[in-house]
């Protein structure tokens, strides 16, 4: 594409937090940087992957992804009683066994609540999720309703809405609870947009589906919190929705032709030097020292084998000769 005679512009669109490459293995993290830096724009989807990608990058800019509902023909909750609701995709990093583990204190404070959990996915984790809840006892509380197309119906009752993802970029899900007014719990994610901002939505730490549980009891025993907390929410993505991200999109393509700088991230600020170094010096880190990795070859070489043994014959011989000397010193002193 670089060398094409049209000489197109190259723009990656970043769908994930900036620091999800670093939990896998291999080089994704730097290869990433050198995308961002042989590219002539990045957009991201909140504003803190774009403080990152600005220091590699010669353009960045944040724009929303587009949401998918209009507000003409959406409605507000009825907030039925004791009414709980997770969607997503059932696989590993939106952790659906954790709804079901917090239901269990749920229930033990509020007997009649039910959850309900839409979607579909990893057919292991969805043997694991229906095992857990038999093992539980909570088969007449949760209800696994399975991939449907009518989510819709499932919004318009609900009360509370939890998020038990360890990581997402933008999630669909969450915008579409705060436009029907759900209030959400959430395990905490401080860099998406909704996060930072707060309304509507009550964060706990990672992987703590008890603190979940307690936030959850505390809005359904509340049904005046939990109507307020979800309108604050519904406000903050009205907001949102006034963005014409068309056009933000069209200005940023328009000023990556002109060839226009959309930063004022300068490569000499500590903030850009703290980013750039930790970034690569970490991704070394994960490879080992060059000198490291010469000493790791010799030492499965047949050369190292051979020094090795040397020196074990090396050493005895030297215990002999120490030995034999100790015992001449005895006798010539008797």
């Amino acid at each position: 594409m670089k060398g094409h005679s049209r000489k197109p512009a190259f723009i990656i669109h970043s769908h994930s937090f900036c620091a999800l490459p670093y939990m896998w293995k291999g080089k994704e993290a730097l290869e990433m940087i050198y995308k961002y830096q042989i590219c002539d724009g990045v957009v991201t989807l909140s504003d803190c992957d774009q403080k990152y990608v600005c220091n590699f990058a010669r353009n960045s800019k944040y724009i929303l992804n587009p949401l998918t509902f209009s507000f003409e023909s959406q409605c507000i909750s009825a907030y039925e009683a004791n009414t709980i609701l997770w969607i997503g995709r059932i696989s590993y990093e939106k952790r659906p066994l954790d709804p079901i583990r917090m239901m269990q204190y749920v229930v033990k404070e509020i007997p009649t609540a039910k959850l309900y959990i839409v979607g579909s996915g990893d057919e292991n984790i969805l043997n694991q999720m229906k095992a857990l809840i038999h093992s539980l006892n909570l088969s007449e509380n949760i209800i696994m309703t399975g991939f449907t197309e009518h989510v819709e119906e499932y919004y318009k009752k609900a009360s509370v809405f939890v998020v038990t993802s360890e990581y997402e970029g933008f999630p669909l899900t969450m915008s579409e609870a705060l436009e029907y007014g759900l209030p959400i719990v959430s395990y905490d994610m401080p860099w998406l947009t909704f996060m930072r901002d707060g309304r509507g939505i009550i964060p706990v730490q990672q992987r703590d589906y008890y603190a979940m549980a307690q936030q959850t009891i505390h809005l359904l025993k509340d049904p005046d919190l939990c109507k307020k907390t979800g309108h604050q929410g519904k406000e903050h993505i009205m907001e949102i929705c006034q963005t014409d991200i068309g056009k933000e999109w069209r200005l940023f393509i328009e000023q990556v032709n002109q060839q226009t700088v959309m930063h004022d991230v300068r490569k000499n600020t500590a903030e850009s030097i703290l980013f750039e170094y930790l970034t690569i010096f970490q991704e070394k880190s994960k490879t080992g020292h060059p000198l490291q990795a010469k000493i790791d070859k010799l030492k499965k070489s047949k050369i190292y084998k051979v020094y090795k043994v040397g020196k074990i014959v090396v050493e005895k011989l030297r215990l002999l000769k120490r030995n034999l000397h100790n015992t001449l010193r005895l006798k010539g002193g008797e």
